[in-house]
């Protein structure tokens, strides 16, 4: 069986802008890089920027000591430091000198977050797992309840458990939750495999139809966590939670 691509390591996802940046207020006038390898440095280097954002990345040391050259920098560190949407949000708004509206955007979006959970009362306490499954010989990936992602549901009302984040094949077990998201970049050759793969079809969850399958821009709105992708994936992933049976 070959192998699936995984999003987390697919330069793809560096080609195109994504939807939820138009929301952002002067994106029509941007110029927007995109590049499979890095920061095109010259590049950004010649638009002559006072100040570089780079809030939603996972930038290493050696990315922020060339960026900084350019102009200040703000980075986040990396993805399981527990970096949330809120603190990327108030960190942007400081280094812009626009810390008021920044609390103004994390009030709108937290209370619009719960308002998602009271209307939807019973995702209140159900065990939801966000996992990774690439390749079959390998293990599954499972997020870890302080990631963003995971914040980001436990917002909406779930129970997110602790679970060891690389699951063995011979473990699949373990993933027995109330929701189980697969998070992918081809939904319908990942899903074939999944529902194919007999260490994963026999599953609770997998055939009470209580699995959930993401991709596309959806997948990538949780890869890049910030208070506008989670305002799409918002939109996008309450009415799949709300299929799910039970």
């Amino acid at each position: 069986m070959t192998p699936l691509p995984s999003r987390h390591n697919d330069e793809r996802i560096y080609t195109i802008p994504r939807p939820w940046a138009q929301y952002a207020a002067g994106w029509a006038r941007s110029t927007v890089l995109f590049s499979g390898g890095g920061p095109d440095l010259p590049t950004i280097a010649a638009l002559k920027p006072d100040l570089i954002l780079d809030g939603v990345g996972f930038s290493d040391s050696e990315g922020y000591e060339q960026l900084s050259k350019i102009a200040p920098t703000v980075v986040r560190a990396s993805r399981d430091s527990g970096n949330s949407w809120q603190a990327v949000t108030r960190s942007v708004g400081a280094a812009l000198g626009r810390s008021a509206r920044a609390e103004q955007v994390v009030a709108e979006f937290e209370a619009r977050l719960a308002k998602v959970a009271s209307e939807n009362p019973r995702f209140k306490g159900k065990r939801l797992v966000l996992a990774s499954y690439s390749d079959p010989t390998e293990a599954v990936y499972v997020f870890e309840p302080r990631s963003p992602e995971m914040q980001f549901f436990a917002s909406l009302g779930f129970t997110v458990p602790q679970m060891t984040q690389r699951v063995d094949p011979a473990r699949f077990s373990n993933l027995d939750v109330d929701v189980l998201i697969w998070d992918m970049a081809t939904e319908k050759e990942e899903k074939a495999v999944i529902e194919a793969d007999p260490r994963l079809n026999t599953l609770r969850m997998i055939k009470e139809k209580r699995a959930v399958y993401i991709d596309g821009d959806l997948a990538y709105a949780f890869s890049f966590p910030s208070v506008l992708s989670f305002q799409y994936a918002l939109e996008r992933i309450t009415p799949l939670l709300q299929a799910v049976p039970g």
